[in-house]
């Protein structure tokens, strides 16, 4: 669904999407519900419409990496509480440290990242790496990390690790 909305600069409706995809509303309506939170795709009004229009948001990919955020300081609370309940000493205590400080580099270092993205991108000063990074070029020999096809869990998408 995201990839029907990415190609399109218009709105669309659920019954639009129902059609194109040959999916049910139920379907639909389920990969909105999960899609709208994560900042993939946006509700947007349509004036005269008394239906849901969808469209993919701006800047999408970055709104989703930014959620991630929120995941980190989840974890850097947990790792905080977990301090105080097993001690600073204890062996929990020092890996509850590590935990913590690795989600606030990891924090600090993403929004920072993100930042510059976009004020790269919206600037218009964004150019494309020189070595795209994706699992089929890889495969085929190219440049960059040794990719291998990751076993260990059954998924119905190609999952690639760097070896």
């Amino acid at each position: 669904m995201t990839a029907l909305l990415f190609s399109r600069q218009e709105t669309m409706t659920a019954a639009d999407l129902c059609e194109e995809l040959r999916i049910s509303s139920g379907a639909v309506s389920s990969a909105v519900k999960r899609l709208i939170p994560t900042g993939m795709i946006e509700h947007v009004p349509a004036p005269g419409s008394r239906r849901d229009h969808y469209r993919f948001r701006e800047h999408a990919w970055a709104t989703l990496m930014s959620s991630q955020n929120e995941i980190l300081a989840v974890m850097g609370d947990a790792a905080a509480e977990g301090i105080k309940e097993a001690g600073a000493d204890s062996v929990a205590g020092r890996r509850l440290h590590e935990m913590q400080d690795f989600s606030a580099f990891t924090w600090r270092e993403m929004t920072a990242l993100i930042d510059h993205w976009r004020e790269q991108y919206d600037a218009g000063r964004w150019q494309q790496p020189p070595v795209p990074f994706t699992g089929s070029d890889q495969r085929q020999g190219r440049s960059g990390p040794r990719l291998r096809r990751c076993r260990k869990r059954p998924c119905a998408a190609s999952v690639w690790v760097t070896t």
